[in-house]
């Protein structure tokens, strides 16, 4: 009996030991997993979902959402650029955001901005707009705009009453964020020689987690070629 008893001690003891051992490397993998998934939270600094500084997870308009799309009559309904496959992208109106001079993003990381204090399309001055980039695996809106909106470029801008408007790009710059800062004043001025005009600037660089903005800003500059 004593023997027996012996060896069932022995084996009850080395399955306790088993056990213990699985725990500690379930505990040690479930922290390793953690330190594994900090350290890339903090070295993603390619390019990640924003635009407004703030994520959205928005799915794409349907066909009729975007059919039954209504702005007042001189106002930019849609902006189309087939350089980088935006098509009747809706446009909204927008200000700044709140207690700051920052140029607020739209609410649906597939519409574009329209600064609501900027020239309305059709009129002498400058119409400013704004849109997100990268947000998700498929990119964002805007994601091809810093290499592909290159000089000459086509962007169409439809009104609220059917008119379009054809502008061609003549500047697309990257730049920091305190250089766009400083160089909003410009963007809302047509280039030389022209009358009509749109920018339109959007993230671009690297995105850091921590502050949630990118590193730099996209911005398009184009002159109206043709409209009413």
């Amino acid at each position: 009996m004593s023997r027996r008893g012996g060896k069932n001690k022995t084996r009850t003891s080395t399955k306790l030991i088993y056990l213990l051992m699985i725990l500690v490397l379930i505990v040690i993998g479930y922290f390793v997993w953690g330190l594994l998934l900090g350290v890339r939270e903090e070295h993603i600094v390619e390019q990640q979902p924003t635009g407004s500084e703030t994520i959205y997870d928005t799915p794409p308009p349907s066909d009729e959402e975007v059919a039954n799309w209504t702005v007042e009559p001189d106002r930019p309904r849609y902006m189309t650029i087939p350089a980088i496959g935006m098509h009747n992208a809706r446009v909204e109106a927008l200000g700044l955001v709140a207690d700051s001079d920052q140029l607020a993003a739209p609410d649906n990381i597939w519409n574009v901005g329209w600064y609501i204090n900027s020239a309305k399309p059709g009129v002498n001055g400058t119409g400013l707009y704004d849109c997100h980039t990268f947000f998700n695996a498929d990119g964002g809106l805007c994601d091809a705009m810093p290499n592909a909106a290159v000089s000459g470029t086509e962007i169409t801008i439809e009104r609220g009453d059917g008119a379009k408007l054809v502008y061609g790009v003549v500047e697309n710059k990257t730049m920091t964020v305190e250089e766009a800062n400083e160089y909003m004043s410009i963007l809302l001025q047509p280039p030389a020689g022209a009358k009509q005009s749109i920018s339109i600037i959007t993230c671009s660089g690297k995105y850091n987690l921590q502050t949630q903005t990118s590193s730099h800003r996209t911005v398009i500059r184009a002159i109206l070629k043709q409209g009413p």
